[in-house]
């Protein structure tokens, strides 16, 4: 079985729920590079602490549920809804969920403003990214590994269908696999992701907060997920 990499992936579609404000406003914003660089934290890191802070909101789940398609649910929840039927024990769960947050706080990104216009701002995220090439070979590496040990009885066993036995050998794959990923170190080269922002409404513990944010919220989430591999 191959992993896909959606599975490991841990970023959720960042919601559009802001919507434009009133020109004219004069309140002081924090920053758009700060902004981009914590809503990364977030989406891709499960670290909702800065964001929390910038903006104000009560808790991190309250900043979860306002800006997540996912609402409050983390890393590992939208892990679990991935697995297709194969099942972990508390103690699995919480092991895997540690290793994957060991190979994501290894992602180091800085922000930048490269155009700071009144009604819009430019701001250039740069990420050091894992190789997709290492952890293809990782995979590669886990499944020889377990090919070369497996006894004819497992092998047969699969060959026929028996979903019990499947079920099992994938689930020490995908042991295996999420343990391993914390060996994984990025690369040195950046990858550079180019963000347009503006000045949107974000609802903040159920008030209207103005706040420069990612003007196309979907294109966000979907550079920074193809931001963790590269």
């Amino acid at each position: 079985m191959r992993m896909k990499r959606k599975a490991v992936s841990v970023v959720a579609g960042l919601l559009a729920m802001c919507t434009v404000a009133m020109t004219g406003c004069q309140a002081k914003h924090q920053p758009a590079d700060q902004i981009v660089s914590a809503l990364y934290e977030m989406g891709v890191k499960d670290n909702p602490a800065p964001i929390t802070e910038l903006l104000g909101f009560e808790s991190e789940d309250a900043a979860r549920e306002s800006l997540m398609s996912t609402g409050t649910a983390t890393m590992m929840d939208q892990f679990v809804e991935q697995l297709g039927g194969v099942e972990f024990d508390e103690q699995e769960l919480q092991e895997m969920e540690a290793s994957m947050k060991t190979m994501m706080d290894k992602l180091v990104c800085t922000a930048e403003i490269t155009e700071n216009g009144v009604k819009e701002k430019t701001v250039v995220l740069k990420v050091k990214s894992f190789s997709a090439a290492d952890m293809g070979q990782l995979m590669a590496d886990i499944q020889n590994e377990l090919s070369a040990n497996m006894d004819q009885e497992t092998a047969m066993a699969i060959a026929s269908g028996d979903m019990e036995v499947t079920n099992k050998v994938n689930r020490e794959v995908i042991k295996n696999f999420i343990a391993r990923l914390s060996e994984l170190e990025p690369k040195e080269e950046e990858t550079e992701i180019t963000v347009k922002c503006e000045k949107l409404r974000v609802n903040v513990n159920g008030k209207d907060k103005v706040a420069w944010m990612p003007s196309d919220m979907t294109k966000f989430s979907t550079d920074a997920e193809a931001s963790i591999f590269k």
